[in-house]
């Protein structure tokens, strides 16, 4: 991103905020960390991460968008995604050039958070085992719990004297 545009995006951030935190609010919430409430507090420093990201000139990778979640409780997507948005609508003025820069630095931002919060996860069975949530074979498996041993009939009847 040339210098200009991210002189822009500094610029522009209190509207990106604005238009973000709007986008946020309207996406529907899959658990109580997805709460807009919750999230609005690490957008000033994840823009913090795009002006670094986009000031380290170094080339976008390309990365599998929008991430894969195996169990649809990651509260990143939807903080992620809205903000890609925002991110478009505010700077659809500039050169695609730049906007293309941006939107590839934003996507390998959010690729590592998301992907973070997906190695973290309890819902899907293996998780821990297949690399998180983002694993399409992480699937939850009867083996991922063993199942307890039924009380023997002298205890349970200890259980029920009590």
């Amino acid at each position: 991103m040339e210098p200009k545009s991210a002189t822009t995006l500094a610029r522009r951030r209190p509207e990106l905020l604005a238009e973000w935190k709007l986008q946020l609010r309207s996406a529907p919430v899959v658990s109580a960390l997805a709460l807009p409430a919750s999230l609005e507090y690490l957008m000033t420093r994840t823009l913090d991460d795009l002006a670094i990201h986009l000031g380290l000139k170094t080339p976008a990778t390309p990365v599998d968008w929008p991430p894969r979640c195996g169990c649809g409780r990651n509260p990143f997507r939807a903080y992620y995604l809205t903000g890609e948005s925002a991110l478009i609508n505010v700077l659809a003025a500039h050169s695609p050039a730049s906007l293309e820069r941006a939107r590839a630095a934003w996507q390998q931002i959010a690729s590592a958070e998301l992907g973070a919060f997906c190695g973290l996860c309890q819902f899907c069975g293996t998780a821990k085992l297949t690399g998180g949530c983002q694993s399409e074979s992480a699937q939850p498996s009867k083996a991922a719990r063993p199942r307890s041993k039924p009380a023997s009939p002298k205890r349970r009847r200890q259980t029920a004297l009590k």
